[in-house]
């Protein structure tokens, strides 16, 4: 009688709850070619500007038209580690110049949503390391330092020169 009681307890337990089942588990070790979003506006990087967007020297397509890797950094308005990451953004920017596109991503932008959709961006800052075939080599959330930046473009292999 009892382990039926339990049984009857449990079932009406679950059924109040009404949760939904765990998601699945989706990670994507390689992603195709990017899709074909609206290209960012290029914005002078400014510390001030609560609404900087993307900045970088090309916008997000796949792949690269140089045949370049990308770093892509997602930020949002009123992120406060982004505003700290901010200046070893720009160094890393400065010192990868020509040799890897690094772009910024404002996500709470409309013209950049698809990208973090596409991405699956769940935190802030995200940055996302994707070579010049168009490929999500790797991802970082969290914010970052110029120094971790760089040495990841450097153990994927982006600053070989070809």
């Amino acid at each position: 009688m009892r382990r039926r009681l339990a049984l009857v307890l449990t079932l009406v337990a679950l059924a109040a709850c009404d949760a939904p089942p765990p998601p699945a588990p989706a990670a994507p070790a390689r992603v195709g070619p990017l899709p074909s979003p609206v290209p960012p506006r290029p914005v002078a990087p400014s510390s001030s500007s609560p609404d900087a967007g993307a900045t970088g020297p090309a916008p997000i397509t796949a792949p690269s038209a140089a045949g370049r890797p990308k770093l892509i950094d997602f930020t949002r308005d009123y992120c406060l580690p982004c505003e700290l990451m901010r200046p070893e953004f720009e160094k890393v920017q400065r010192e990868l110049a020509g040799r890897v596109d690094v772009v910024e991503l404002n996500i709470d932008r409309p013209e950049n949503q698809p990208l973090g959709m596409y991405f699956r961006i769940h935190a802030i800052p995200t940055q996302v390391y994707v070579d010049a075939q168009g490929r999500e080599r790797r991802r970082h959330p969290g914010p970052a330092d110029a120094r971790l930046m760089t040495r990841t473009c450097e153990e994927l292999g982006f600053l070989k020169q070809p």
